[in-house]
């Protein structure tokens, strides 16, 4: 708390003080600014942290390899759907129709959005 909003808090007419308030509380609507901005900070941070958690995460995984011998489907984009912690693949042809492939194209069981880019993948 800055020492402007503890001066403010200590001359509040409800704590015994001397305050110049008329109609709402100066030292409340203060402290409310300051909770506010203070959510948001929470916030960033945590957002923050998420996203180097996650890095870190990346960072610790093996690289996303191709099974040996798999091969592209001839005249179709290869498509990786994340949703969630669960990832599908298939393909899409040329009207953009999905075409499900049960055979999971990955030596690892989970990839990442980038691996799957340099390998050839449409992200979605």
């Amino acid at each position: 708390m800055d020492a402007k909003l503890e001066a403010l808090v200590k001359r509040c007419k409800k704590r015994g003080g001397d305050c110049p308030c008329i109609g709402r509380c100066q030292a409340m609507d203060a402290v409310d600014r300051e909770l506010g901005g203070v959510s948001i900070e929470e916030r960033e941070v945590k957002q923050k942290r998420e996203r180097l958690e996650s890095v870190r995460r990346r960072l610790a995984s093996p690289m996303a390899t191709l099974k040996t011998g798999f091969v592209f489907a001839p005249n179709l984009q290869p498509v990786i759907v994340f949703d969630g912690d669960e990832a599908t693949f298939g393909y899409e042809d040329d009207d953009g129709e999905w075409v499900s492939q049960n055979v999971w194209p990955f030596n690892e069981d989970y990839v990442w959005a980038d691996d799957c880019e340099r390998l050839g993948f449409r992200v979605e």
